[in-house]
């Protein structure tokens, strides 16, 4: 957990899928689900992925900038969400460049192709990034890197 963003570890399907950091600003309520017993943890344990480590190399959480370039960098590809603007969407690629207000994504689609031209994400729109689930790890693989 940092001032401006927190990385969670999703549970999807009894097993871990990659990180998503939210902002920390957003994070309104935190509740447990489930206890020690529960089935989730006592799979992740016997698996050998309880209690969850945090993704590493240690990613900076004090600003998006930072957060999605060293995100990229260490998992490949990135997902962002700017739920306000389009909550059932996300767009997945490597951060290309940083501006001072804005990021550009070098897109992957869902046919694992590569976009010819970056899209621009103000800083402010973007509420979610996700890196190193499964979905982004299959769209790298078969997209393969950037020439």
């Amino acid at each position: 957990m940092g001032t401006d963003w927190t990385v969670l570890a999703p549970c999807t399907d009894l097993r871990l899928d990659g990180w998503e950091a939210v902002r920390t600003g957003d994070v309104t309520k935190v509740r447990p689900r489930g206890d020690e017993d529960c089935l989730s943890v006592r799979v992740l344990r016997r698996r050998g992925r309880w209690p969850v480590r945090a993704p590493g190399p240690a990613l900076p959480l004090d600003g998006l900038p930072a957060l999605a370039r060293a995100a990229s960098r260490a998992f490949g590809l990135v997902s962002l969400h700017v739920e306000r603007h389009a909550p059932d969407a996300c767009w997945i690629g490597e951060v290309a460049e940083v501006r001072p207000k804005s990021l550009r994504l070098r897109e992957v689609d869902p046919e694992a192709r590569w976009q010819s031209a970056p899209s621009k994400f103000p800083f402010k729109h973007v509420t979610r990034v996700g890196f190193g689930g499964r979905y982004e790890r299959t769209l790298l693989e078969f997209a393969g890197p950037h020439r």
